[in-house]
Formats: structure tokens, C-alpha cells, sequence
């Protein structure tokens, strides 16, 4: 589960466009905690991505709650309409920009309803040591140093 540590309620928004269809998907937070997400598949025809996406999002709040801060991958010019017309805080923000390459990525790969897609992992670096090549060598975490088939404590494919 995807929890924000300093967000008490936020959406963040994703989306994907191919040809002339549009994916939309919306994160919804509340408390820091990811609990529930919307999906829109909509056709659209000689207008921007962006535009696209701006009015749906003006379409989408007016029948359902806004949160404090959104978050979404739009230009400076969207944001801003968006944060006007919301009155609320409107951001294009690394985790929007990684959960828009994220359902692109699997959008891509599935060629399907994403429906199944119910939790993100939220990761911070901070939260983790990095070794070097040298000290994961010595530790033998990924392949023994004298014998291939040594106990390997980890794998990572």
C-alpha cells in the first residue's frame, strides 16, 4: 500500500493516451492511505492530451469530493487553471510523473483492463541501506564467494 507520510488527503492522477483513446486513473488518499481508485477509458478526437485530461478532471470533482492536494502531470497552464477552478493545492510532482510512467509501463504490457491493479508500494530510499559491490561480494547476499551453490540470502531478478 501507497502511504504518504505528510498527506492527509490527496488523489493523484495517471494517465495514458493511444491513438484516439484516453486512460485515466485516479488515486484517492485519505489519512495517508491509498483507498480507492477511479478509472475512465474515453475517446478523444483533435485536442490535446492535457486539455483531455483537465476537463475530466473539472467534470470529475463536480460530482465528487476534492481533496486538499492533487497531483497530476499536467503544464504549468493546466495546473494553474485546475488549481482556480478547484481552489485547492494542484501540483505536477515526482509521484504523479512516476505513477503516470507506471500505468503507462503496464498499460503497455498488459493490453488490458487495469482493474486488477488495487495497491502501489511506496519506496524511500531513506528507509534502506546501499551497499557496495564490494560489501555485498564479502556478505555473499547475492552468489557465494567460493561455491556457486552456497546459501544465497537474497536474489533479485
Amino acid at each position: 500500500m501507497v502511504e504518504f507520510a505528510n498527506e492527509i488527503e490527496c488523489d493523484v492522477v495517471g494517465y495514458y493516451g493511444d491513438e484516439n483513446y484516453v486512460s485515466i486513473i485516479i488515486f484517492n488518499y485519505v489519512d495517508g492511505k491509498l483507498i480507492s481508485k477511479n478509472e475512465q477509458l474515453s475517446p478523444y478526437y483533435d485536442e490535446e492530451i492535457q486539455d483531455v485530461i483537465s476537463s475530466y478532471l473539472v467534470q470529475y470533482y463536480s460530482t465528487n469530493k476534492i481533496p486538499k492536494n492533487l497531483y497530476v502531470n499536467l503544464d504549468e497552464n493546466h495546473l494553474e487553471g485546475l488549481k482556480n477552478f478547484l481552489e485547492i493545492k494542484v501540483q505536477s510532482t515526482t509521484k504523479a510523473k512516476a505513477v503516470t510512467l507506471l500505468f503507462n509501463y503496464i498499460h503497455d504490457m498488459q493490453k488490458n483492463d487495469l482493474s486488477q491493479i488495487t495497491q502501489l508500494q511506496d519506496y524511500d530510499i531513506k528507509r534502506y541501506m546501499a551497499l557496495d559491490t564490494a560489501t555485498r561480494k564479502n556478505l555473499e547476499l547475492l552468489e557465494g564467494n567460493r561455491e556457486k551453490t552456497k546459501k544465497v540470502y537474497c536474489s533479485f531478478k
